[in-house]
């Protein structure tokens, strides 16, 4: 940052946290001084580290653990919001302006792990990619000319809106890299308030200005969603291990040797899909488990929905009948402190865990069907989203749907066989997306409560007016809640399902390696406004942190 401004310093800036009835916010008292014949600036800014080493953390049976990605990925969005309020206009009329400059990290290899850029470890900060300033990243600016604005009240606030193309490299710092802003890889962020050399040196002009949120916006009739871009990481492998040694995902098999060496997963990124050809031991005598988790380095703001949905199809139906079913968890990061750094350490236990449980594995070869579950969690059983209490933090016991951390897949092998016994099967799932439910979807599934199937697993309806909602990934230091978008009316009718098809042979998918398929799942009906927050919560999390996303899925292999 600038460093502090006392009563004897001519520039600087000063942070604190603020809120109001409605929003959290950043508030910046600056001082900016001329303090070279070009002129002089203050700034402050955040680059995440890369707490994953080259060989991974494991568990007793070799699941990989470890911390969230270190890059905010906003590979879906068209430009960058920034929400602002004026407090007090600058003192020396039309001398300083606000630059908004991204760290592109695509093209550093200089490392970036826990204490990059101290000295004391023998390395040299210039050279390390987690270094403020970023000297080592790609630097992009735009210039903002919004400190002269009158004062608002406190409840006007104003949106600057930049589109991703109008940020420039002008070179004065960073490298060349490869010349190109790749929004999947941005490192950080710096704001700088710079004043030009119309003045004497010294001259200084203070204001104070507040910032709410910082965000990747996708475009209004974009299907894709944030929390969904795990799915289509790496974009160019088709297994898990890039993504997993990134960070962006994370695998377990619950005490079992034998679950681990019989499962394979595998991502078809070009269509967001994710096959799991599983085999679960009951390794305890309340049963066994593997699951796949994705934690983001920040938080997706779910505020404006009211439903998670994500479609799957049955390959191959669980091997021992009503032994296995399908779990998704929301990891709500709201009240976690991160003083011990374990926000995005997997797999969630410094988060509140909340359960969702779908027994859908049991299906016919190739059924599809979605899952709709209402964004309501408490420890109450019958809620929608339970937190059980078998992982994670009380917290404040109540699912904030604008702290959402990540999520983890499960697949539960009940305690109705022996200690050993195994259960096999195959499931891809794909369009993990918030969604808004109309009226009209609500009243289909009042018609639908006495069968117990189908209402923990709709089946996609030929017609429907869906509204997808694309998560926001926080990249600023604090989240308000968003308020809700104007959705875009969708299409009458949703695409229909087409039944995968395999090149090996007629068997249900043998092995994930010989899986193909030219059709791929529908997506979801037409989107609303996207965001992708990049400042998180300063009251519970210190380190600023961020997350990724994800389009409908085209025509792909799957």
């Amino acid at each position: 940052g600038g460093g502090g401004r006392g009563d004897d310093e001519k520039g600087g800036a000063t942070s604190e946290s603020g809120s109001d009835s409605s929003r959290e916010y950043l508030r910046i008292d600056y001082g900016a001084e001329q303090s070279e014949s070009w002129g002089g600036f203050v700034d402050f800014g955040h680059i995440l580290v890369d707490r994953n080493s080259n060989e991974g953390l494991h568990d007793s049976t070799g699941g990989t653990l470890g911390y969230a990605s270190h890059l905010y990925n906003c590979v879906r969005a068209t430009h960058v919001r920034l929400g602002y309020r004026i407090v007090t206009p600058q003192s020396l009329v039309g001398r300083a302006h606000l630059r908004l400059i991204l760290l592109d990290g695509s093209n550093c290899e200089g490392g970036g792990g826990i204490g990059a850029g101290d000295s004391s470890n023998g390395s040299d900060g210039n050279d390390d990619c987690a270094a403020m300033p970023g000297q080592s990243l790609e630097n992009w600016y735009s210039f903002n000319y919004l400190l002269d604005e009158e004062a608002t009240s406190s409840d006007s606030w104003q949106e600057l809106d930049l589109p991703l193309s109008s940020f420039e490299r002008p070179g004065w710092t960073g490298q060349v890299g490869n010349n190109m802003l790749d929004p999947d890889a941005i490192r950080g962020w710096r704001m700088e308030i710079s004043i030009d050399s119309q003045g004497d040196l010294g001259s200084t002009s203070a204001g104070v200005i507040d910032i709410d949120r910082l965000s990747c916006v996708g475009s209004p009739g974009d299907e894709g969603a944030f929390i969904s871009s795990p799915f289509r990481s790496p974009p160019t492998s088709a297994n898990l291990t890039a993504a997993i040694m990134s960070g962006m995902w994370s695998e377990r098999h619950y005490q079992s040797s034998l679950s681990r060496n019989l499962t394979f997963a595998r991502l078809f990124p070009a269509s967001g899909t994710f096959v799991v050809n599983y085999t679960v031991e009951q390794s305890e005598s309340w049963g066994g488990f593997i699951d796949y988790s994705h934690i983001t380095p920040g938080f997706y703001d779910l505020s404006g929905a009211d439903a998670i949905s994500l479609d799957y199809e049955v390959l191959e139906p669980a091997s021992s009948p009503n032994r296995a079913h399908l779990r998704l968890i929301l990891l709500d990061g709201s009240d976690c402190t991160g003083k011990d750094g374990q926000c995005d350490a997997y797999p969630g236990q410094a988060l509140e865990n909340y359960y969702s449980f779908h027994y859908i594995l049991d299906g016919a070869v190739g059924k599809r069907g979605g899952i709709k579950i209402p964004l309501v969690g408490t420890s109450d059983p019958e809620s929608p989203f339970y937190r059980t209490g078998w992982t994670g933090v009380v917290g404040n016991d109540r699912l904030d749907v604008d702290a959402i951390r990540g999520f983890r897949l499960e697949i539960n092998v009940d305690s109705a066989g022996s200690v050993g016994s195994l259960v096999s099967g195959v499931v891809a799932l794909s369009n993990l997306s918030a969604v808004q439910q109309q009226a009209a979807a609500a009243d289909d599934d009042d018609d639908d409560d006495d069968d117990e199937e189908e209402d923990e697993s709709l089946s996609l309806p030929s017609s429907s007016l869906e509204l997808e909602l694309d998560l926001v990934l926080v990249f600023l230091l604090f989240l308000d809640l968003l308020p809700p978008a104007a959705a875009a009316e969708a299409e009458a009718e949703a695409p229909p399902l087409i039944s995968t098809r395999y090149e090996a042979d007629s068997s249900p998918c043998p092995s994930i390696n010989a899986c193909s398929s030219s059709s791929s799942f529908p997506p979801v009906p037409a989107a609303a406004m996207a965001e992708l927050t990049m400042l998180p919560r300063l009251a519970t999390d210190t380190s600023f942190d961020a997350f990724p996303p994800f389009p409908p899925p085209p025509d792909s292999p799957f």
